[in-house]
């Protein structure tokens, strides 16, 4: 992804001298990367993907009873981090699933 970012934005200052920007190569990429993770996987946000599916990583080092762990994890990952997948608001509509039952009443 950083890749065709770094492509992109090498064409956009292809006016400037020729090894200005290769000279400032690893800022870039370390500031395409910032961009790649502070828009898709940014700490205590949801990942998009997780958004639209109402979902987030809560840490459960927070709910533990008595010392024990007060729920299931899905994977062994979840379980050394101490983190579990949730719904971010339990109230909110899934408007994604109706839109895919109404396009199953059509087509089916």
């Amino acid at each position: 992804m950083s890749a065709m970012l770094k492509v992109q934005l090498v064409k956009v200052f292809s006016l400037m001298k020729s090894g200005m920007l290769f000279q400032y190569e690893s800022e870039l990429d370390a500031f395409l990367e910032f961009l790649i993770w502070r828009f898709s996987i940014r700490v205590d946000k949801p990942t998009p993907g997780n958004a639209l599916m109402n979902l987030r990583y809560r840490d459960e080092r927070a709910v533990e009873v008595r010392g024990k762990v007060a729920c299931r994890y899905r994977n062994i990952i979840e379980r050394a981090l101490r983190a579990r997948l949730v719904y971010w608001s339990p109230h909110m509509n899934r408007t994604l699933v109706s839109c895919l039952a109404g396009a199953w009443w059509v087509w089916g």
